[in-house]
């Protein structure tokens, strides 16, 4: 779902209240219904897929708003960010500590859409630019990436793995149901594939990343070219983002999940894109923006939404698991490994017995 929409009526990107006050003033005198007017003048801000509707604000026992009111649509394009983002970012339902500020946050990045687009810093066709370039295949070649099975696997227990020790202990309770991912466990001790790859275990700071990465068994359409760029992108949103939660004083944003940061980051993305990703000019601009109080026209546009770049972090990773070579057939090494743990399991069992029977002998004597 989507907090902003198109409008092809009013040439803006609108937020839900903007949109409302544009159709009140302007349409509404022609007996046409506001969710009717949604169905055939919005389209997503990122694909323009059409047939929309928007789906109201949820209120809880008290009254209070619990979810903000947004936009859904039929069916996205292929390449559409709404696509990738079903469960782990859900646009409608930005839960704040306090329900209300859901609500505040949003407006004041429409104020400062407003008071950018008002004062020449920036337009509506700069916001449209930024949402085809991030969408479109301007940037990137789309390749087919196919990762050996035991290599996502090994790549799993690099992420768990990580800072949590360096030797691996035989369990006392191996048995067939958790052979495998024992075998799994031993092997990246083993052989240390992923040893130097530090750029790969630290991009994935997100449980919704090490989803992505390891649910897709390695067969999976993904951005080839320029990854590197698009991720120093990413650090450069998350990090614009953090100074902006900071100069708002937005204190219990800076320790929230990845979806209540949605709101901000589509903002911090434009800001970057029309200063060519410098962070230093991006910064000056936005406190240019936060310096202005009034603003004459608050219809003039909005920015709310997913972060345009929330999926190079994730395709990174893939690109990196993607590059790695061995020198030897993982799936001889992985059968061997299981074959070298039953062999310890049962060593170690003979030598209980042993140990067992020479105690029972002591207690005799």
């Amino acid at each position: 779902m989507s907090l902003t929409v198109f409008s092809k009526r009013f040439k803006k990107e609108l937020d839900y209240f903007q949109l409302e006050r544009l159709f009140e003033i302007e349409v509404k005198h022609t007996e046409i219904s506001f969710r009717d007017f949604v169905k055939i003048d919005a389209e997503c801000p990122c694909c323009h897929a059409a047939d929309g509707h928007y789906v109201k604000e949820k209120l809880n026992g008290d009254g209070r708003a619990i979810s903000q009111p947004c936009f859904r649509f039929k069916k996205h394009y292929d390449f559409c960010i709404y696509n990738s983002v079903k469960s782990e970012l859900n646009e409608s339902y930005i839960s704040f500590a306090m329900p209300k500020e859901g609500s505040d946050t949003t407006k004041r990045i429409s104020h400062l859409v407003c008071a950018a687009i008002e004062n020449n810093f920036f337009s509506q066709e700069d916001i449209r630019n930024m949402r085809e370039w991030f969408s479109g295949e301007k940037f990137y070649e789309i390749g087919e990436v196919n990762i050996n099975p035991h290599i996502i696997n090994l790549a799993k227990v690099a992420i768990r793995r990580r800072n949590h020790g360096e030797k691996y202990y035989l369990p006392y309770n191996l048995n067939e149901n958790n052979l495998s991912i024992e075998a799994y466990e031993s092997m990246h001790f083993r052989y240390k594939i992923f040893e130097g790859k530090s750029k790969f275990i630290h991009a994935i700071d997100s449980k919704a990343c090490q989803n992505k990465v390891i649910s897709s068994n390695g067969h999976e359409r993904v951005l080839i070219n320029n990854l590197n760029k698009l991720y120093d992108i990413d650090l450069k949103v998350r990090s614009l983002s953090s100074s902006i939660i900071m100069a708002e004083k937005w204190p219990r944003i800076s320790k929230c999940r990845v979806n209540e940061r949605e709101s901000i980051n589509a903002f911090s993305s434009l800001i970057l894109y029309i200063n060519n990703w410098d962070l230093h000019k991006s910064f000056k601009l936005y406190f240019d923006l936060k310096s202005i109080e009034q603003v004459t026209n608050n219809n003039l546009g909005s920015l709310i939404g997913i972060n345009p770049v929330s999926n190079f972090r994730y395709l990174s990773c893939l690109s990196i698991i993607n590059s790695i070579t061995v020198d030897f057939d993982v799936e001889e090494a992985f059968e061997k490994e299981k074959a070298y743990l039953i062999r310890e399991k049962e060593e170690q069992e003979a030598a209980k017995r042993i140990q067992n029977d020479n105690n029972d002998i002591d207690l005799i004597f």
